[in-house]
């Protein structure tokens, strides 16, 4: 498999990161986490729309427990595009994520 990442520098300290890759149709999972010192739980998702329903009715930001959110498979920009969105995540961020095998 062959994947090659296209940065463009724009103006200011914003990056355009394009992913290209061949694996658009690989699954993706979502698994939130939540705990604390005594309660844990656990829920799967395998669309953006569920794991969107589930953060309509379920906040992610409490001081009573902590909230985790793992993504496996992420390698569609449009999904990383509306999660960072939604949790805004910083440009420097986004990109260590498009970027993860120059690591």
């Amino acid at each position: 498999m062959h994947i090659r990442f296209h940065n463009h520098r724009l103006i200011g300290d914003e990056y355009d990161l394009k992913l290209i890759s061949n694996r658009d149709n690989l699954p993706i999972l979502f698994n939130i986490i939540q705990y604390d010192e005594s309660h844990y739980t656990e829920h799967s998702f395998n669309s953006l729309s569920e794991l969107n329903g589930f953060l309509a009715k379920t906040p992610c930001s409490s001081k009573d427990y902590c909230t985790w959110m793992n993504v496996e498979g992420i390698h569609r920009t449009d999904i990383l595009d509306e999660l960072s969105n939604r949790f805004n995540l910083h440009a420097l961020t986004k990109e260590d994520i498009y970027t993860i095998n120059e690591r």
